[in-house]
Formats: C-alpha cells, sequence, structure tokens
C-alpha cells in the first residue's frame, strides 16, 4: 500500500482511535448506542500535538452477525475523506477488510498513527 496516495488537510495526519482498548474512549463510542461494548475505532484528520482535536472524523463499528461486519459512520464534515484518503476506501470495497483488526491493519500500511489513550 502506498502511503503517499493518501493526502490529509493542511497540519493534520491521519490517525486513528481504538475506542474499545481504552476506557477513557469507550463510553464515547457514539455510533454502537445503545449497544455500547462493540469494537469501534474513530479515524481522524488529526491535529494533535498542534493543538489537539481533529478537522474531521468517521467512526467504524464491528458487528458480529455470523460473521463480523462493519459499520461506517461519517458526518458531511468529513466527507471529504472519501477524496483525501481513496486508496483507504478502495481497499475496503475490494473486500479484503472485513474486521476491523484487519481495517487496522490497513490503516498502519497508511501511516496512520495509533492516537489511542491506553
Amino acid at each position: 500500500m502506498d502511503s503517499t496516495a493518501v493526502r490529509m488537510p493542511e497540519g493534520t495526519h491521519l490517525a486513528y482511535t481504538v475506542y474499545h482498548e481504552t476506557s477513557w474512549w469507550k463510553g464515547l463510542c457514539r455510533h454502537d448506542r445503545p449497544n455500547e461494548g462493540r469494537p469501534c475505532l474513530m479515524v481522524a484528520a488529526s491535529a494533535m500535538g498542534q493543538g489537539g482535536g481533529a478537522v474531521w472524523e468517521f467512526g467504524i463499528v464491528e458487528y458480529d452477525l455470523d460473521r463480523p461486519v462493519l459499520h461506517l459512520e461519517m458526518f458531511r464534515g468529513a466527507w471529504e475523506a472519501f477524496d483525501l484518503m481513496a486508496p483507504f476506501f478502495a481497499a475496503l470495497s475490494g473486500g479484503m477488510y472485513g474486521s476491523l483488526a484487519q481495517v487496522r491493519e490497513l490503516l498502519d500500511e497508511l501511516g496512520a498513527a495509533d492516537e489511542t489513550e491506553r
């Protein structure tokens, strides 16, 4: 996977937070209510180290329906990620990344920083 193909907004970097691996973030996995506790991560154009926060973010939740099934939820403000992270979405559409663990591997291949506070 060519990490140079992913573009990010100026002053940000590609990052993710694994909500289910830390108690502080776990309750914030708003994409999973009312069934909290499912594996969930947030992908972001992170500005950590530069005042914090994110320009945009979107969540991915894993459901177990006889096999892992991923649900992506994104607010309109994050839709530019479809263009900026085209290699990520192209890889997902190829069907090779069906679990959250595999999505994390893909993000790592693309140079994403794991910003989970464990």
